[in-house]
């Protein structure tokens, strides 16, 4: 799954992590997993890795002060959404 998210970012730019609870050994296997495939590209960047405990609010919070208006990311990683990986392109994100 990871090397179709690499794939459809184009093999770059700059993507947030959020995760689920830090404490959760699973949650750090799936991450790790992930990213052993995009560290291989150094033009994937990312730029913040926040826990959200599993909490929807919480993640959702979390996101909108990710996702400021004057922030160029283009994908979030996340566990607390029912898959892995999920695209958000920049014409996707409110002004």
């Amino acid at each position: 799954m990871a090397e179709v998210w690499v794939e459809a970012m184009g093999e770059e730019g700059e993507y947030v992590e959020l995760l689920g609870k830090e404490s959760d050994t699973n949650a750090a296997v799936r991450s790790s997993a992930f990213h052993e495939v995009i560290d291989q590209y150094p033009d994937l960047v990312m730029v913040e890795q926040q826990s959200a405990n599993w909490e929807q609010t919480e993640a959702f919070e979390k996101m909108e002060t990710i996702y400021s208006p004057t922030r160029t990311s283009r994908a979030l990683s996340a566990e607390m959404i029912p898959w892995q990986w999920a695209l958000r392109q920049p014409s996707q994100q409110q002004a």
